[in-house]
């Protein structure tokens, strides 16, 4: 078993080093209102990143012609807000900490962008085309493992969810700055999600591979053993992990443990093989920091038949630094610099609190329209501090449409209400 700092920082890592890209700058909205003014540069920047050749978007958008043609479907999506996909609240009424994602749209460019598409889309200088973000913030990876053997669905149904186990095979610790997956086929890779399992677990998800035809085995919310702890994630647009806090950030990747990728295969585009690759930055050899996290929620819930709105809240405990924390619904007090939020598909909405001893609240995180389709974790612009006495309180709201109770579980029936902060001291 690893010691409990290690566990801290697998989970730390996850929520700290997700692989949302740092946010590129607004493009100016002061000069011309046409597609080679300020509008292709916004266009490419919040849409391009997953609406481009190869990618897992439906149909690209990098071309004045090709938004040209899809007017009136980009034109519903930017109204709605469905798109970018970027469910956090981020109005200034929230009070909600801005995020660093290059997906958010502000509301000044929502409002020149739904301008520009009912004014007819003016071209301007004709043949101009602006250039779609690129995003290495830590270089190349250091390290990278990938799939043994390429993967394609044996199933009819547009979705399915695969645990495919990467076996690193590493002699000595690797201190590890961040993790994330390069997607062997974009086209059909909605999301991947990496975790590490320790040996004494490495041999159960072995059998669960072993049970099954093909490479890994089917899985839903988790990868089917009870230590298996996230360590980053990839979701289309974030094709590199954020920069850590600072490079003597980082936790160790210790020998004999495994990496099991969940990948959430989407085959509404037309079904065709994966072979995707782990890959890792190496930390600074000294870590001066490894962050600590709190896991929170709640696994005690029931949705009755039928409810809509059913509402469940629960609350977390922040205690002194240097106390031995709990693993589950408790941690050391620090500086918050990511949250995470979890759900499945009959979710509503989304919500974790500070709530001070005073009994004044604090947003840390609020997704008012959930969507198990777009789950990230999301690296906070600033620090929070979170201090003894300090509650976090994690608020899930469901629809449950069925005729049957709804619980806890990981399969697709089921549901979760689980967040999880990242912290430094």
């Amino acid at each position: 078993m690893p010691t409990r700092l290690t566990l801290f920082a697998i989970v730390g890592l996850a929520s700290g080093c997700a692989p949302t890209p740092r946010e590129v700058p607004d493009p100016s909205l002061d000069g011309p209102k046409t597609w080679s003014g300020v509008i292709g540069p916004l266009v490419a920047t919040r849409c391009g990143i997953c609406h481009r050749g190869g990618d897992i978007a439906p149909f690209p958008l990098e071309l004045y012609a090709q938004v040209k043609l899809m007017g009136p479907s980009v034109l519903a999506a930017v109204e709605t807000r469905s798109m970018p996909p970027f469910p956090p609240e981020q109005s200034d009424e929230s009070g909600c900490p801005r995020v660093d994602d290059i997906r958010r749209m502000s509301d000044a460019e929502r409002e020149v962008l739904i301008a520009w598409l009912k004014d007819g889309m003016p071209e301007g200088e004709p043949g101009k085309e602006p250039t779609i973000p690129t995003n290495e913030p830590l270089g190349p990876p250091s390290d990278q493992w990938q799939m043994s053997e390429e993967y394609v669905s044996a199933s009819d149904a547009p979705d399915d969810y695969r645990c495919i186990i990467i076996d690193p095979k590493v002699v000595t610790s690797i201190p590890v700055g961040a993790v994330s997956v390069k997607p062997g086929n974009r086209k059909v890779v909605h999301h991947s999600a990496v975790y590490l399992v320790p040996p004494e677990q490495a041999n159960i998800v072995r059998r669960l591979d072993a049970d099954e035809p093909g490479p890994g085995y089917t899985c839903f919310g988790g990868v089917g053993v009870a230590e298996a702890y996230p360590t980053g994630i990839w979701v289309p647009g974030n094709d590199a992990p954020l920069v850590p806090p600072h490079g003597g950030v980082g936790y160790y990747l210790l020998p004999g443990w495994v990496f099991v990728v969940q990948q959430h295969y989407n085959y509404s585009g037309g079904k065709s093989p994966d072979r995707s690759t782990v890959v890792l930055w190496r930390a600074n050899t000294f870590l001066s920091e490894v962050p600590h996290s709190l896991v929170t929620g709640t696994l005690d819930f029931s949705i009755p038949p039928m409810a809509m709105g059913h509402t469940v809240s629960s609350d977390a405990i922040i205690v002194p630094g240097g106390q031995t924390a709990a693993v589950w619904n408790e941690a050391n007090e620090g500086r918050v610099y990511s949250v995470w939020a979890h759900q499945h598909q009959l979710g509503r909405s989304f919500s974790m609190e500070l709530v001070r001893p005073d009994g004044s609240t604090q947003c840390l995180l609020k997704i008012p329209r959930w969507d198990f389709n777009w789950q990230s974790i999301y690296r906070l612009k600033s620090f929070v501090d979170v201090k003894p006495g300090d509650k976090v309180r994690t608020t899930c709201t469901w629809d449950n449409p069925r005729t049957s109770e709804v619980h806890y579980g990981e399969g697709t029936a089921d549901e979760m209400c689980l967040g999880s902060l990242a912290l430094l001291k």
